[in-house]
C-alpha cells in the first residue's frame, strides 16, 4: 500500500465478449452485451497521482438505458485515453431511432474531473402510451467532485407525437394468479409515482432551448413553441426534475375548430409526474 504511485496495471483484449462479466454488474448493466479490443495500461495504483493511456473499443454493443427509453443496441464506443485525457465517440441505436455522440474527459491521475458531452438524438421514441419522437442537439458541460453536477443545453429539439401510438404495454405488477412462498412480492411502482433518487450521480441544470411541438392525433392537432428549465437529478432507476417548462405560442385544432394557447406551463416539483399550470 505505501508504494502505489509505483505499481502497475495493463488490460489486453481482442474481441472479448464482455457478456459474463457483466453477469456480475449491478443494476442494468448486468444485461450487456457486445465485443470488447482494448489496450490499456495504468502507471501507479494511485487514484490522484496514476497515469491510465491507451484504447478501447466496443462493438455490438447491447445495455439496457432506463424503462422509459429503453435499451442502447448495435452500439460502437470508441475511447482513447492519452496525457490524462479521454476521448469517446459513440454511436448506436435506440428504439427506431439513432445516437451520435462525443465526449471529452479531463482525468486528474487516474480520476474523471471534468466532462464536455455533445449528444444528437434522431427519432428518438419516449416507452408512453403515445410514442412522442424527439430529435435533439444536447451538449453538456460537468464538473466531478462528490458527484458529478454542470449545465445541460437542448438545442436544436423537435418533439413529434404521431397519430397512431404503439402497442399496449404489459402490466408491471405482479399477475394475479402468481403467489409468492418464500417472502413478500416486489413492489413496482410507477414511473410518475417515483420520488426524485435520494443519492443522485448527476445534478445538472437543463436549458430547454425553444422548442417546436407537433401533436397529430385523429380528432385535435396542437403546434407550439415550449422552452425551460429545469433540474435534473438522476440516481440508479430514478430521475428527478425539478422546475417549469412553458408553452410559448400554441395552435390547436379541435374537431375542426380552431383556438390559439395563450399561456401554459408544465411545473415539476421534484417527480417527472408534472403540474399543468
Amino acid at each position: 500500500p505505501d508504494q502505489l504511485a509505483t505499481l502497475e496495471a495493463g488490460l489486453e483484449a481482442a474481441r472479448l465478449d464482455i457478456a459474463p462479466f457483466t453477469a456480475f454488474a449491478p443494476g442494468p448493466l448486468v444485461a450487456a452485451k457486445g465485443m470488447l479490443t482494448a489496450s490499456l495500461k495504468l502507471h501507479g495504483l494511485d487514484p490522484d497521482t496514476g497515469d491510465l493511456s491507451g484504447k478501447l473499443l466496443l462493438e455490438n454493443g447491447r445495455v439496457p438505458l432506463h424503462d422509459l427509453i429503453g435499451t442502447l443496441r448495435s452500439a460502437t464506443l470508441d475511447v482513447g485515453i492519452v496525457n490524462h485525457t479521454v476521448t469517446a465517440k459513440l454511436k448506436g441505436k435506440l428504439g427506431h431511432g439513432d445516437v451520435d455522440g462525443k465526449a471529452t474527459v479531463a482525468l486528474t491521475g487516474s480520476t474523471p474531473k471534468t466532462a464536455d458531452v455533445t449528444l444528437a438524438l434522431n427519432q428518438i421514441s419516449l416507452i408512453r402510451a403515445h410514442q412522442p419522437q424527439i430529435d435533439a442537439k444536447i451538449s453538456a458541460k460537468l464538473v466531478h467532485g462528490t458527484q458529478w453536477t454542470g449545465d445541460i443545453a437542448v438545442t436544436d429539439a423537435h418533439v413529434l407525437v404521431p397519430q397512431s401510438g404503439g402497442r399496449e404495454l404489459l402490466d408491471a405488477a405482479m399477475p394475479t394468479d402468481m403467489l409468492f412462498v418464500d417472502g413478500e412480492p416486489p413492489k413496482v411502482s410507477s414511473l410518475l409515482q417515483r420520488p426524485p433518487p435520494s443519492h443522485p450521480w448527476l445534478v445538472a441544470n437543463v436549458n430547454l432551448a425553444p422548442t417546436t411541438v407537433d401533436v397529430q392525433d385523429v380528432q385535435y392537432q396542437v403546434r407550439g413553441d415550449i422552452s425551460g428549465a429545469l433540474v435534473l437529478s438522476l440516481g440508479g432507476d430514478d430521475i428527478g426534475l425539478d422546475g417549469a417548462i412553458d408553452a410559448q405560442r400554441g395552435d390547436i385544432e379541435l374537431l375542426g375548430q380552431r383556438s390559439q394557447l395563450d399561456h401554459g406551463s408544465l411545473v415539476f416539483d421534484g417527480t417527472i409526474d408534472p403540474l399543468l399550470n
